[in-house]
């Protein structure tokens, strides 16, 4: 799954999302918005816009805050979403200088689940859990070594996110210290996110999740072309694996995120299990979603 499986108040706050999306290389429309690797004066980048252009920001926070009373009410504390209104304000100007600004709730779900705990950190967590056998065999350590988030905006209600990673696989010397790396794995997620046109209450269908990754010699024996049903948090996925000669591709069923009103006034942490009890959250893969490609002969 490549949102988080619990909302922490991190999360919900927008603090996860206020720490990490200064600390990854960002591109939005082919534009670099900005780079960890590059050297600053330790200023977080969406404080530093916030900086330089303070009326502006200012009314886009207006704006961000105007939207979350109108999902929880007019009347409720919002203080302790200090930040998530910062960064969904630092996103919007960002999208808003580097061509079309998607719909507010689209905005929001950024605000989400673009952190290590989901979008950036999936790929690791996929990676390491289809090699967890492997790696306690042979005493390997997976380190993630970069990551490049590229987000392009398609329309106003619908954008779509590519995230690729290198991931360095190491082993333990004699003194149990870590070698140099032994291979390199380098995942990527797509994956497009949508909306209901103009209903910033909607929720958000995911759609055309897609994971692909290199596949060293050593991990061949760990992949087989299938297609099988996956049940997370009372979630039904229908994963379909691909195992290709040098590339391994999972692809997901279609499903929707929990609407911001469900958890934004939430004191504690949120279960997405909670929303997948409910009717009509989730959308199976078909024909028009996804091409014959997707599904494969052998089934378990």
């Amino acid at each position: 799954m490549i949102i988080s499986e619990r909302l922490n108040q991190d999360t919900i706050r927008g603090t996860s999302a206020f720490i990490d999306i200064p600390r990854t290389k960002i591109e939005i429309n082919g534009h670099i918005i900005h780079n960890k690797d590059e050297k600053n004066d330790g200023t977080n980048p969406i404080e530093k816009a916030q900086y330089k252009n303070s009326y502006k920001f200012s009314s886009l926070e207006h704006i961000h805050k105007q939207y979350i009373y109108g999902l929880i009410g007019p009347g409720t504390d919002i203080s302790t979403l200090d930040h998530r209104i910062k960064v969904a304000a630092y996103l919007e100007h960002i999208f808003e200088e580097h061509g079309q600004i998607p719909q507010r709730n689209l905005i929001h779900e950024l605000v989400t689940y673009l952190n290590q705990g989901a979008y950036i950190g999936q790929a690791l967590i996929l990676t390491y859990n289809s090699l967890i056998q492997h790696l306690a065999t042979h005493s390997e350590h997976i380190m993630k070594k970069d990551s490049i988030v590229s987000i392009k905006v398609i329309n106003s209600h619908s954008i779509q996110l590519n995230i690729k990673q290198k991931l360095n696989v190491h082993t333990f010397n004699s003194d149990h210290n870590l070698t140099e790396a032994k291979y390199t794995i380098n995942p990527e997620i797509s994956f497009l996110m949508s909306s209901e046109p103009n209903n910033t209450t909607a929720p958000i269908l995911y759609s055309q999740i897609q994971v692909k990754f290199n596949k060293p010699k050593p991990l061949s024996k760990y992949f087989s072309t299938t297609t099988y049903e996956h049940i997370k948090n009372g979630h039904k996925f229908i994963v379909s694996v691909k195992n290709g000669i040098n590339k391994v591709i999972l692809r997901m069923s279609n499903f929707k995120s929990p609407p911001h009103s469900e958890y934004l006034s939430s004191k504690g942490d949120y279960k997405i299990s909670e929303y997948y009890a409910q009717e009509n959250t989730h959308t199976y893969l078909d024909s028009t979603t996804c091409s014959e490609t997707c599904f494969f002969k052998t089934k378990t």
